[in-house]
Order: C-alpha cells, then sequence, then structure tokens
C-alpha cells in the first residue's frame, strides 16, 4: 500500500513517519490527527502529544542528553585522530 506521502511507511523509521507526518499536517491543516496517523501508520496519540508539545523527537532527547557539545565533540575527535595517527595513548 502506498502513502500520500509517495512513499512506503514502513520503509521509514517510526521518528521518519512522525517527522512526516507533523509536515504533512502543516501542509494540510484540514486533515485530522487520527486520519495522518492511519496515512502514516503511526498512533493519533503520538502524533497529538506532539503538535501539544508533550513530547520530543527521539533527536532532541538525545541532544539534551549529550554531556559535550557539537564543537567540543569535533575538538575531541580531532585530538583523538591525531593522537593515533602519531601512534600515541590517549589516556
Amino acid at each position: 500500500m502506498h502513502s500520500k506521502n509517495g512513499l512506503e511507511p514502513k520503509s521509514q523509521s517510526k521518528s521518519q513517519r512522525i517527522d512526516a507526518a507533523l509536515q504533512f499536517m502543516q501542509k494540510h491543516p484540514d486533515m485530522s490527527a487520527r486520519k495522518t496517523a492511519e496515512i502514516f501508520q503511526i498512533s493519533p496519540s503520538t502524533i497529538s502529544k506532539r503538535l501539544l508539545g508533550q513530547h520530543q523527537s527521539q533527536d532532541g532527547r538525545a541532544t539534551e542528553r549529550q554531556s559535550l557539545t557539537p564543537t567540543e565533540e569535533a575538538t575531541l575527535t580531532k585530538w583523538a585522530l591525531q593522537y593515533h595517527a602519531w601512534g600515541l595513548p590517549y589516556g
């Protein structure tokens, strides 16, 4: 079964389907959360809670749990790769 978004819904991760459903609802404000959920094969409550701001995407939650900023992570990665290239231990 093809969905209205032009992709096989199950070929996308659940997170991708939720994001696509939310984008779809922004373009089609007259579409109900229940009908959109059916099209994208996700729970209607998931869409409703995300629209109300009660739930974040997995990416949003992961960003909040990060200990390092992206800049710090990149700097540390460069440092580790340089030490590896020199044959030096990390510790």
